[in-house]
């Protein structure tokens, strides 16, 4: 049991310090392929078009400060079995990320078991009035809704839209924090991703990274080789595939944000930051008082309506994911959720919509 402790501790560390940029390592012809997309504009109707004619943002951003790590001696066993001539053997990579996400599943499988709880009453009834309002809408949906330690989760795997560029947010960060990419050089790049859904920026940080860099760390994040999110292609680029996540997932990425654990204490604050300031407000927010607090990130194709949102009611703080898809209406539906939801909540139960 110690040596293979020992043995897992080796692999997470070389994880954190011996992966290189997916640029320097040779591609296969998916990952040329990947890495050479265009910017096909087919899918037009994905949000957030282009930066170039956008004002930039003046707002202070929260200083982002990349942590350096050491390097595992190129003479020492790790060192000779994932460093030859070096060129890091990307084959050697997977399986030691494999065997830690393995473990990471049976810790994850185990936390969860021993901490499911019965969701109380209230929450019980909100849940039957937000599957009695889903009943007359058409299409797919998709709800998560976390406050405190009570939640209603859907796990379905739903197309992500501009969802996915939390995940980008994520990996890019956590690169920086390896000291392996420099925030500072890409200036407001990370932020209009976030705020404004840019989708030149998005795809100027997944050539960067790379699709192989960013999905493991999904795979990584979610503690499972099989995670329900996954990036399959750059913001409007027809390709065939789609990108995924689940209400869940993005309802835990903004609860870790909430909490300063996503990535960092630091990347959070930058993350949330970026959410408070979204320039598309039409959705959740709709929902609740113009006065209350929300940061929220939006996804949308065609036939597609997503947002996840953090909200500081007056009563609770509490984390909302709704997605949809092929549902005639779900942009304005989705703000009424969102009302009978803080309406709830927030003990204002004589102003739920009808």
């Amino acid at each position: 049991m110690i040596r293979a402790t020992a043995a897992l501790m080796a692999a997470l560390l070389i994880l954190n310090t011996v992966i290189v940029n997916a640029g320097t390592l040779p591609m296969n012809a998916t990952q040329a392929n990947e890495a050479g997309q265009s910017g096909d504009t087919s899918q037009a109707s994905e949000e957030g078009q282009t930066s170039e004619a956008a004002k930039p943002d003046e707002t202070p951003k929260p200083a982002f400060r990349a942590k350096e790590q050491p390097d595992i001696p190129k003479d020492s066993a790790a060192g000779r079995k994932i460093v030859q001539d070096g060129i890091i053997i990307r084959e050697a990579v997977e399986e030691i990320a494999q065997a830690v996400i393995r473990e990471q599943e049976k810790a994850a499988a185990a936390a969860g078991a021993a901490g499911k709880t019965e969701l109380d009453e209230s929450m019980k009834e909100l849940r039957s009035v937000l599957e009695e309002e889903l009943e007359k809408q058409g299409g797919s949906w998709s709800l998560y809704l976390k406050k405190v330690d009570e939640g209603i989760h859907e796990t379905d795997r739903m197309v992500a839209a501009s969802l996915i560029k939390l995940y980008i947010a994520g990996a890019f960060y956590t690169e920086c924090e390896r000291g392996r990419m420099n925030a500072d050089s890409y200036g407001d790049i990370p932020d209009i991703m976030l705020s404004r859904s840019d989708n030149d920026a998005a795809n100027r940080l997944i050539t960067d990274l790379g699709m192989a860099k960013i999905n493991l760390f999904i795979r990584r994040w979610a503690h499972t080789s099989d995670p329900k999110t996954i990036l399959n292609r750059k913001m409007l680029v027809n390709n065939g595939m789609e990108n995924y996540t689940s209400a869940r997932d993005c309802g835990l990425v903004l609860e870790q944000v909430l909490r300063g654990q996503y990535v960092s204490q630091e990347a959070s604050a930058r993350i949330l930051d970026d959410l408070e300031h979204q320039e598309r407000r039409g959705k959740i927010p709709s929902g609740v008082p113009a006065d209350v607090r929300t940061a929220n990130k939006t996804g949308e194709l065609t036939g597609v309506e997503n947002d996840a949102a953090i909200i500081w009611g007056p009563d609770c703080t509490y984390i909302l994911c709704i997605m949809s898809r092929d549902s005639a209406g779900a942009y304005q539906e989705i703000g009424k959720l969102s009302r009978i939801i803080y309406d709830s909540l927030c003990n204002k139960q004589e102003d739920v919509v009808k």
